[in-house]
């Protein structure tokens, strides 16, 4: 059974100074493996109104009602990246917040291939259907046959035998 990864929102992150603000995020039930990242953005947040189990600035200052947003959008993102199913650890986690990308949204020339033959054919995003999606056709099966050479290249210099 796979542990499922959790995160908080905390002013007490381990091996972070006191005062600052992180997201704690690690695997349910267990505190090995977590990992933490610093939140820029907010402006002069005042820990003595910090509620823990809502996660947000209770007071109704003018800074609170500026963090308080800001901290929805964190938390908005962090739950994309939980029901991401390719993020399987804390550190994963940690890279994929920090580059804003998921590793599901970065597009290989292959899937931007594939993305583009199929709005050719089924005529998306308000255009026809297109019957000039052949050559991308032919490209995307020169890469893909490139691809399949390519690994029983390393396959055979692994193994030390020829193909």
């Amino acid at each position: 059974m796979a542990n499922e990864l959790r995160y908080t929102l905390t002013p007490s992150a381990p091996s972070r100074p006191k005062g600052v603000l992180c997201v704690v995020i690690g695997y349910k039930g267990t505190a090995q493996g977590r990992k933490s990242l610093l939140i820029d953005g907010l402006t002069l947040p005042d820990f003595r109104y910090w509620d823990k189990r809502t996660q947000r600035f209770t007071s109704g200052t003018d800074t609170a009602r500026a963090n308080n947003p800001v901290l929805d959008a964190i938390c908005v993102r962090c739950d994309e990246l939980l029901n991401n199913s390719e993020i399987t650890s804390p550190s994963e986690f940690i890279d994929a917040f920090k580059s804003g990308i998921t590793p599901s949204d970065a597009l290989t020339l292959g899937g931007f291939l594939r993305s583009l033959i199929y709005e050719m054919r089924n005529g998306t995003n308000n255009k026809r259907p297109s019957k000039n999606y052949q050559c991308y056709i032919n490209l995307l099966h020169k890469l893909e046959k490139e691809e399949v050479a390519q690994y029983k290249g390393i396959w055979a210099v692994k193994r030390n035998v020829q193909c």
